[in-house]
């Protein structure tokens, strides 16, 4: 009897494990499709990569309850990827990853005008495979170049819109 009884326990904390894993896949399957469909459905701005076309990310803010848009940047042993990032302006977030073969990436955000560099706006340094997220920004329109101080051939145009 008192095996029976063991094995009856035994089932039902099987069962409730089984359910909540079932409702737990379900709640994420519910947020992952609402949150890809949020992003989708922006059509605002373009992002273009060396390959293919990448959408920003986007993450909830819990102060203003607002949506704020990461572009997210790569640096590769062959420079910046994208290349070229146009968007609306408004809020967003730079997110920039060193995959490149470089120990230590010093990155530096400046207003473009005419045909060179004019301004720097921020200066940051990004070690060997760290992400760093630069500060939210809300650029005025024009156009803005990413650079990395030792390899002047890297760049990333970023043009906000009005």
């Amino acid at each position: 009897m008192q095996i029976r009884s063991t094995s009856g326990i035994r089932l039902v904390v099987l069962l409730v494990i089984i359910i909540g894993i079932g409702v737990s896949l379900t709640v994420l399957a519910v947020s992952a499709r609402g949150w890809l469909a949020a992003s989708r459905s922006s059509g605002k701005h373009t992002t273009t990569p060396a390959a293919g076309n990448l959408s920003p990310a986007v993450i909830q803010t819990s102060k203003t309850d607002s949506q704020v848009e990461v572009e997210l940047i790569t640096i590769t042993p062959s420079g910046f990827e994208p290349a070229v990032i146009k968007r609306p302006k408004g809020d967003f977030i730079l997110s920039i990853t060193n995959r490149s073969e470089q120990p230590d990436l010093t990155i530096s955000i400046s207003k473009f005008q005419g045909n060179r560099q004019g301004d720097k706006i921020k200066d940051t340094s990004l070690p060997k495979g760290r992400s760093n997220g630069f500060d939210r920004h809300n650029l005025p329109p024009g156009d803005y170049v990413l650079t990395e101080a030792k390899h002047p051939d890297w760049s990333c145009r970023i043009t906000i819109t009005p």
